[in-house]
């Protein structure tokens, strides 16, 4: 499941990086906007998402042998804070402007 947020995300990454530096910033911005309003919304558990660290491009710890860093034991969030329902509007957007 991480390998298809990962997949996803790396689609829309290559459109902004595609589309010149400007594009690519300001859209980098979005994407980072979002994951804190994920991680205000969800203060107790949004590290544990793995598409949290998708967007944010952290490498997920899927054990416990990490210090300061509890494993991702989810993969997304529910309903419109979904991250992957995020990153293909957000790549449709893209691919119609």
């Amino acid at each position: 499941m991480f390998d298809q947020a990962n997949d996803l995300f790396n689609k829309v990454q290559d459109i902004l990086e595609q589309r010149g530096d400007d594009v690519a910033i300001d859209g980098t911005r979005k994407i980072l906007r979002f994951a804190q309003q994920l991680a205000k919304k969800y203060p107790d558990d949004f590290d544990q998402y793995a598409t949290y660290d998708v967007i944010t491009m952290s490498t997920p710890t899927f054990d416990d042998k990490t210090p300061d860093r509890r494993p991702v034991t989810k993969f997304d969030f529910p309903g419109d804070d979904s991250v992957m329902k995020f990153l293909q509007e957000y790549r449709r957007e893209l691919l119609s402007s």
